[in-house]
């Protein structure tokens, strides 16, 4: 089950396109699902399936081994679920108990390819949903590519998962040999807006062209503001030094590298809502996202170290630090391409799935290290100093790192824990929930950040100096906004 990982930057790709194919060859496992993205139906929204060059061989364990496969059943079913949490129960149940997908099927429903056992009958897509039998290949089909067109009607719409299974494996077969299947899929799939147009995404998300058009827009409004701050900031300097640093700067460019990549996402799934595919706009999309990223990290790190207002440079420690998220950034994306170009229930998407989960984590856990380090410095600099003017801004500055740290911390939290929860019980229709979810998480982290950490006049510095400010407005004077 895939759990929404949009996080500084980093997430399991979305979809590219609701035209996929899938391709595995020789592959050993009796039992793959998901095949493809789970896809909500509306009343009207239509499935096409089409399975080339299908082969089912067994391949001995041992030389002297003669094994042949008689009895085997293996078959295709498109099968409806309320939830991904649903089906990923399904799916432990159908591993661990060793069941077959295929056992509750009535004779009734479904459709069936093959002359012998299994005769075409009427196609229903019911609770039992929609199954393809693959148990007769001399007689199924010529040439070797049978396929099935669907349309939902009322009472049949809900989100459906395509699985693929080998039953009828017993004992002496699997303790002796094993069962390589090889076939290729093309699966189209898609829904009918309220206009009557076709669209490409499934029913939760189609909303997501508009949703991430507004959030753009927020975007947008956000930068505007931040370069009137960033105005009023160097009017301010003319008569006082000091009143933007670098890390202002790079926050500037943080913040317009994320407007153009949420709305590179809208564009993106607009040609995928119309099209079915959007293969120039992902491009653009991850190329820029890779951008944004690595800035994000980057940027979070030098504030969490106190670069540019607290201090001019940065240590070996922190510079290490930095190097390695950049890598590990290079690996993320690396991973996202690669599952790109993958369709979920591939071996390569699987693996690569695993590893962006794991690059995920570390990267999560680095951009908390600078903080914790600073906090310590600070720490102890107020313990060893016996000034009461410094130990003052020591408390001020400690202040502020460790409400950023908590914004971080919040922040990870929110997106990892709070949105998976709350999407996990969300029906079909209402997926773009998750992505709204982290979009707010994302907009509220950066306007929080970005309060603390506003450029200010160095009047205002000389306020905080001698006193004539509150201590929140004293821990603003160490660097600048991560918007």
């Amino acid at each position: 089950m895939k759990a929404p990982l949009a996080i500084f930057g980093i997430a399991l790709p979305s979809i590219i396109a609701s035209k996929h194919s899938f391709v595995t060859k020789h592959d050993r496992r009796t039992f793959i699902a998901p095949i493809g993205i789970p896809f909500g139906f509306l009343p009207g929204g239509e499935y096409k399936l089409k399975v080339s060059d299908y082969e089912l061989v067994t391949q001995p364990k041992s030389k002297s081994i003669d094994t042949s496969i008689d009895g085997v059943h293996p078959g295709f079913l498109l099968k409806r679920f309320e939830s991904e949490t649903a089906f990923a129960q399904y799916q432990l149940q159908i591993l661990d108990q060793q069941k077959c997908v295929f056992d509750d099927l009535s004779d009734e429903l479904g459709l069936y390819l093959g002359e012998n056992e299994f005769p075409n009958s009427t196609l229903d897509a019911g609770d039992e949903g929609i199954f393809m039998s693959m148990a007769d290949t001399s007689s199924m089909w010529t040439p070797n590519q049978p396929s099935l067109s669907h349309t939902f009607t009322a009472g049949q719409e809900g989100l459906y998962f395509l699985m693929y299974q080998v039953c009828g494996l017993n004992e002496d077969v699997a303790d002796l040999a094993v069962v390589e299947s090889t076939f290729e899929l093309d699966f189209v799939h898609f829904n009918y807006d309220r206009l009557g147009n076709i669209s490409y995404l499934t029913a939760g998300e189609m909303p997501l062209p508009h949703v991430f058009f507004y959030f753009s827009f927020s975007y947008a409004l956000l930068l505007g503001l931040w370069m009137t701050t960033m105005k009023n900031a160097t009017a301010g300097a003319r008569k006082s030094k000091g009143a933007i640093y670098a890390i202002h700067h790079f926050m500037t460019v943080l913040l317009t590298l994320k407007l153009s990549s949420i709305l590179f996402e809208s564009v993106r799934y607009h040609f995928i809502r119309v099209n079915g595919h959007a293969e120039l706009w992902t491009g653009i999309y991850y190329f820029v996202n890779f951008i944004k990223g690595s800035f994000l990290f980057t940027v979070i790190l030098l504030i969490g170290s106190g670069w540019s207002f607290v201090k001019p440079v940065i240590n070996d420690k922190e510079r290490k630090v930095i190097f390695l998220v950049l890598l590990l950034q290079t690996i993320d994306n690396i991973a996202l391409v690669v599952l790109s170009t993958e369709t979920e229930g591939e071996q390569k998407y699987d693996d690569w799935s695993a590893v962006l989960h794991m690059v995920d984590i570390i990267c999560c856990c680095a951009v908390l290290v600078p903080i914790v380090w600073q906090v310590n410095a600070l720490e102890q600099s107020i313990e060893e100093s016996g000034d009461d003017a410094d130990t003052s801004r020591s408390l001020a500055k400690l202040q502020l790192f460790r409400s950023f740290y908590v914004l971080v911390v919040g922040y990870i939290y929110f997106t990892r824990i709070v949105v998976y929860l709350v999407s996990s019980g969300l029906g079909y229709k209402y997926t773009w929930l998750r992505y709204c979810l982290t979009e707010v998480g994302t907009l509220a982290f950066y306007v929080g950040v970005g309060l603390k950490f506003k450029p200010m006049t160095e009047t205002d510095y000389e306020k905080v100096a001698t006193g004539e400010e509150e201590v929140g407005h004293t821990v603003e004077m160490t660097s600048g906004s991560p918007v």
